[in-house]
């Protein structure tokens, strides 16, 4: 059901987006003209949206796979803290024996708790987003090429769908940062500083709370995000408490309420 709603919601901000793209490009060329060297300024203009898109999408994706909820309890309770650790959690019959999906939710999942480095390698990073540009591009590039889809719309993007695919690494390279390991990297620490690509501090709040600052490719697109995500809470589409606030909490009042060992000292107190 969740699912159903978000796709909706998708399918509703797809077409708003559709809408700022068509309209953003005859403006800028009323704006700066026509010629050809004006023609650079439309084609920057809309980079600048494909890059905008590109981190939205990201945000979308991200905040949909953080409010879906493990179903088996005891995987949706369980945690490591270090990425070794969630390797050797992985390999245990509680994962293994999971459903497919729940086994791909709790991975993902386990980032919050196991922040840096990814448990992922490279490549699997990259196919991450891969397994949906692979069919959405060539979807697009048909709907350009025989003219369904408008041409700017097209061309925005197949460029956010491409832009978009490093967008795991641009993250990572934020939490890198953020423990002191680009130091050796100033060009990557600039892209950061001018927010080309995901600088920490537009990200560290989603760590935090859990239910903001989505966007992992540059973050410009958090602040619409994070109103889309209120606009979904108070609309009951995602959930009031973000999963893994709720399982942190949970496993708290748990460890509260479980009986305490007793002690030596303990049972004097009790004699007296």
């Amino acid at each position: 059901m969740l699912e159903l709603k978000l796709l909706c919601v998708g399918l509703a901000g797809f077409a708003v987006a559709c809408l700022v793209i068509e309209t953003a490009g005859p403006c800028a060329g009323k704006v700066f003209g026509e010629s050809d060297a004006n023609l650079y300024t439309r084609t920057i203009v809309e980079l600048l949206l494909a890059l905008y898109v590109a981190d939205f999408v990201t945000g979308c994706i991200h905040m949909l796979l953080d409010f879906q909820t493990v179903e088996d309890d005891e995987l949706r309770l369980h945690f490591e803290t270090t990425v070794p650790a969630v390797e050797e959690f992985e390999k245990t019959p509680l994962f293994t024996k999971a459903t497919e999906r729940d086994r791909y939710l709790w991975n993902f999942h386990s980032h919050h708790e196991a922040v840096f480095p990814s448990s992922d390698s490279q490549l699997e990073l990259f196919m991450q987003l891969f397994q949906y540009v692979r069919v959405v591009w060539p979807l697009f590039f048909m709907g350009y090429y025989y003219g369904y889809i408008p041409e700017a719309t097209s061309r925005v993007w197949l460029v956010a769908l491409i832009v978009g695919l490093p967008t795991q690494q641009t993250h990572f390279l934020a939490h890198a940062r953020k423990r002191g390991l680009l130091k050796d990297y100033p060009f990557i620490e600039a892209l950061q500083d001018y927010r080309i690509i995901l600088h920490p501090d537009a990200h560290s709040a989603h760590h935090t709370t859990f239910n903001c600052n989505f966007c992992i490719l540059n973050g410009w697109a958090n602040p619409l995000m994070n109103q889309v995500a209120r606009l979904l809470t108070h609309a009951g589409v995602l959930a009031e408490e973000p999963p893994t606030a709720r399982n942190r909490r949970e496993r708290e009042e748990m460890t509260s309420k479980a009986p305490r060992p007793v002690t030596p000292d303990a049972v004097l107190v009790a004699a007296k």
